[in-house]
């Protein structure tokens, strides 16, 4: 069985980082354990006084419950907006899809 890992990179400012946090955990972290993805760890970074990145490393069991977690968030309007709000205080993000060797 070949697991698949999905790193989020997400940089916003030092006084967002808190309530994003809790987002994360309150709103989009149940919606994506629901379908299959589990939150394995995460990270901060300092990059600055006043930026940080954060790194969250989710995994799926199997390319099959990738694409199921892939599929139903794109119709799931809870993402979707979750998604935007956080592209509207982010300064950057970037995701990575890696499967095991």
């Amino acid at each position: 069985m070949s697991r698949v890992a999905i790193i989020d990179r997400i940089t916003l400012a030092e006084d967002r980082v808190e309530s994003w946090l809790g987002r994360l955990d309150q709103e989009y972290r149940p919606t994506v354990e629901e379908r299959g993805a589990m939150l394995v760890s995460s990270w901060r970074r300092h990059i600055d006084g006043e930026t940080i990145e954060l790194c969250l490393v989710w995994e799926c069991p199997d390319i099959a419950a990738f694409w199921k977690v892939r599929s139903e968030a794109r119709l799931d309007p809870r993402i979707l907006e979750w998604w935007a709000a956080t592209d509207d205080i982010a300064i950057s993000r970037d995701r990575k899809v890696y499967g095991s060797s």
